[in-house]
C-alpha cells in the first residue's frame, strides 16, 4: 500500500509546474480520492498515527536545531550546572536542552 503510493507521487517535489504538470496533478488528486476510499478504518488511524508519529520526531528535531541556531546567533553559553543536567536526563523528554554546546 505505502509503496503503490510512493509510486504514485515520486515526482511530487518538482517545483516547475506547466500544462501538463496541472493534469497529473488532478489525476494524482482523484487517484489519492480513490485510494482513500478503499482502505478500511483501521488503516487510515494507522496511517494518520504514523504521520503524527513522524511529525513530532520532525518537531522534535527542528526544536533542537531553532536551540542551537539561537544560542549560536545570540552568542549565548549553556550555563546549565551539571545538578541541572542530570535533573534534566533524569526528567528525559527535554535533554536535548541542556546539551553542551
Amino acid at each position: 500500500m505505502v509503496i503503490e503510493y510512493c509510486k504514485t507521487h515520486v515526482d511530487d517535489h518538482n517545483d516547475h509546474v506547466d500544462a501538463s504538470e496541472e493534469v497529473k496533478k488532478k489525476l494524482k488528486d482523484h487517484w489519492d480520492e480513490e485510494f482513500m476510499k478503499n482502505l478500511n478504518l483501521d488503516t487510515i488511524y494507522n496511517l494518520i498515527n504514523s504521520v503524527m508519529i513522524s511529525l513530532a520526531r520532525q518537531l522534535q528535531i527542528t526544536s533542537k536545531t531553532r536551540q542551537l541556531k539561537i544560542r549560536e546567533v545570540f552568542n549565548l553559553k549553556n550555563d546549565y550546572t551539571p545538578k541541572d543536567r542530570r535533573r534534566s536526563d533524569s526528567q528525559g523528554a527535554h535533554a536535548w536542552a541542556v546539551e553542551d554546546v
